[in-house]
């Protein structure tokens, strides 16, 4: 498991081979043409507790759920830890 922190605060864990994940990638592809797919690419990736964890965090920090932010905080998980740039 690979275990971290965004910027912001949010703690998480994810398996090692994530970034490894042809379905997620496809996924991530299509998110740009599709901006609703966000919901799938956080559950892929996170799995459902921690989005719901993810929700939570940012509820408390906003006070609602910015699908913007909720993006940004994955697209910092998935590029910005080490560990997943090498799978």
């Amino acid at each position: 498991m690979i275990k971290g922190t965004t910027k912001n605060g949010f703690h998480y864990e994810i398996k090692e081979n994530v970034g490894d994940d042809y379905e997620l990638l496809k996924l991530l592809r299509k998110l740009e043409d599709n901006g609703l797919l966000i919901f799938d690419v956080v559950e892929k990736m996170l799995g459902a507790k921690q989005a719901e964890n993810l929700e939570k965090f940012l509820l408390k920090r906003d006070g609602y759920v910015s699908t913007e932010k909720i993006s940004k905080e994955v697209m910092e998980i998935f590029t910005g830890n080490p560990l997943l740039k090498n799978s």
